[in-house]
């Protein structure tokens, strides 16, 4: 199935879901149409880990990687672009998850690959090795999600909103109709989760994805997996309530005495490798010992 239509776009209601007016939208009835106050369409906003960063971005990468000839770039720039990749994971901060990967890599690629390519790596290496309206149209995608990803930008979004619309349209163009698929089309309607929940982290699937994990660690053997992991959680929370965090940022840590100091510094001055802050963390390393003020120095 794809989708053409773009403008004009008429958007399905609470009562109209549970009307069914839409025959061909509906497989049965879901129980969860009885829980009070749950409103069916409100109620599950478009995660972007899903739809965008293993969606979008993964059918982009993929289209250009192996498409057909009309889409796909030659084997030389895929590899040109791998080369940059693996360039770039030498200059990757500590705040990210993992490191940029070859395209060589691309089917084991994860979310956070994906979104790092999308916030980040993408609007640098792409520039050189696509061509303008291939770019033009993943800058789109790029400045849509950047502006929808901050409060700050809020009042953006209908400036977001447009772009979105001009790249689902420049998308059918360059890689045709036929890839329109629902993760195209759900792009038209993301901008209004935002409206309802703010930036797109606040409902996103990646905190729960991280979750996982947990969950996985906490079986200890392959028979009755959900009372085990029920009875783990409990522990958890039981256990939580006992704990507090006094943890006082910033945060000092592997202290040392090899300078340098800065100038009129007293010589017998404590002196650190690693400050770290509630939600990034600076040391003396080549990849983590610089940032941007608020006052852009």
């Amino acid at each position: 199935m794809y989708f053409r239509e773009i403008d004009n776009l008429v958007l399905r209601t609470d009562e109209q879901f549970r009307a069914k007016n839409d025959e061909d939208h509906h497989t049965g009835y879901s129980i969860l149409e009885e829980m009070p106050n749950l409103n069916m369409i409100n109620s599950f906003p478009l995660d972007y880990m899903h739809l965008v960063c293993l969606g979008m971005v993964k059918k982009i990468l993929y289209l250009l990687c192996f498409g057909n000839p009309q889409t796909k770039i030659p084997h030389a720039k895929v590899t040109a672009v791998s080369q940059s990749l693996i360039n770039l994971s030498s200059n990757i901060p500590i705040e990210f998850n993992r490191k940029p990967r070859s395209l060589s890599d691309l089917k084991r690629w994860k979310a956070t690959v994906f979104r790092q390519v999308l916030f980040y790596t993408g609007p640098i290496i792409f520039k050189k090795h696509l061509n303008p309206d291939q770019y033009l149209n993943f800058l789109c995608l790029h400045v849509a999600f950047l502006i929808m990803s901050s409060q700050i930008h809020s009042s953006l979004l209908p400036y977001a909103t447009e772009l979105l619309k001009f790249f689902v349209k420049t998308f059918q163009q360059l890689y045709g109709i036929t890839n329109t698929s629902h993760n195209v089309h759900n792009l038209l309607h993301i901008a209004e989760e935002v409206k309802l929940h703010g930036p797109i982290d606040n409902f996103s699937a990646f905190e729960f994805e991280n979750f996982l994990q947990s969950i996985l660690t906490s079986l200890r053997k392959n028979e009755k997996p959900l009372q085990q992991i029920v009875k783990r959680y409990s522990e958890k929370i039981d256990t939580l309530q006992y704990q507090q965090d006094n943890t006082n940022f910033p945060l000092l840590k592997h202290e040392h005495r090899n300078g340098p100091l800065i100038e009129n510094c007293d010589l017998n001055a404590q002196q650190f490798k690693t400050v770290s802050f509630e939600k990034f963390t600076l040391n003396i390393s080549f990849l983590d010992n610089c940032c941007v003020l608020k006052n852009n120095k």
